[in-house]
């Protein structure tokens, strides 16, 4: 035992157990650890693609609580991360530098290994021209940055809602 903790910071042991080994309670804590890493796996993921970083930081705060976060500031960040992840959703500006919205989702819609991960615009831009151009592209959503916080986190539940729903009818029809 002194040995690890020389070489393993404190923080990051999570127990210890002295031996003979108290059974009981090591399945409670073997428990306790796995529903916490249960409970962690079970929230839905989202990616948050802006070039603000002030918007990131306030929305990540408004998300974290309910979901797993990633946030990141260019449209080319969002492309990396997706090659290696899968996100429950995306939620992405329309106007950033160098790669926009509309160009990431039309790069996401024709790679077969990520074109069906749902996309949902959190955008400032509302002028009827950019929502049409967007809309022709199929994403699931369309809100607007000048809604409060709760209509956002409303929207983004029911997104989550109607998926399930889905998901749900899908594996009856398959019965």
């Amino acid at each position: 035992m002194d040995v690890v903790t020389q070489l393993v910071p404190a923080a990051a042991i999570a127990a210890k157990f002295e031996r003979p080994f108290d059974i009981k309670k090591l399945v409670s804590e073997v428990g306790r650890f796995a529903q916490a890493v249960g409970a962690r796996d079970m929230k839905k993921s989202i990616l948050l693609v802006d070039d603000d970083p002030t918007f990131l930081k306030m929305v990540k705060g408004w998300l974290d609580e309910e979901y797993r976060v990633t946030i990141v500031t260019s449209g080319t960040q969002a492309l990396m991360y997706i090659a290696d992840n899968k996100p429950d959703l995306i939620l992405l500006d329309y106007e950033m530098p160098v790669t926009s919205g509309p160009q990431v989702l039309e790069m996401i819609r024709s790679e077969t290994k990520v074109d069906r991960i749902p996309v949902i615009f959190l955008t400032g831009k509302g002028d009827r021209e950019s929502v049409l151009k967007v809309l022709s592209l199929k994403p699931e959503g369309y809100l607007l940055k000048s809604l409060n916080r709760d209509q956002i986190l409303k929207s983004i539940y029911e997104f989550f809602e109607k998926k399930h729903v889905e998901e749900l009818n899908d594996k009856a029809n398959m019965l």
